[in-house]
């Protein structure tokens, strides 16, 4: 809980003092962190006890979901590539299917096309009378 346990205003006031940053800071810069240290304490104060437990737990189920969210979308990423490589490949096999068929095509036509070989002696053998 990061305002629950952070310094209290005075602890962090107190502090300034001490270390010598109270000297090196404005006037201006000392009553803005003031003003800060005021907000924040209105807000731990005004709030019911349990809102603020309540952003938190939300702020850590946030932090968690995160990188579910990006290790899906890499994965939705991933697979919108496989779909174009199957695409890519469904087009090249009916392109080729479409190479085969005319191949086909032109194998049927020119065997319709080529005379079929006459050998006499079988024709003869064929229509001949047995009987003479």
């Amino acid at each position: 809980m990061d305002l629950l346990q952070s310094k209290s205003p005075r602890t962090e006031w107190h502090g300034y003092g001490q270390s010598g940053k109270a000297h090196e800071r404005s006037a201006d810069q000392l009553r803005d962190e003031l003003e800060t240290l005021r907000q924040k304490l209105e807000l731990v104060l005004g709030t019911e006890p349990g809102v603020i437990e309540q952003y938190e737990r939300r702020k850590e189920e946030v932090r968690s979901v995160v990188p579910l969210f990006y290790a899906s979308n890499a994965r939705f990423h991933r697979t919108d590539l496989n779909l174009a490589q199957i695409a890519s490949l469904s087009k090249k096999i009916e392109e080729r299917n479409k190479q085969a068929a005319k191949i086909e095509k032109s194998i049927k036509v020119a065997k319709v096309s080529t005379p079929m070989p006459r050998d006499d002696s079988i024709r003869s053998t064929c229509y001949s009378n047995p009987s003479g």
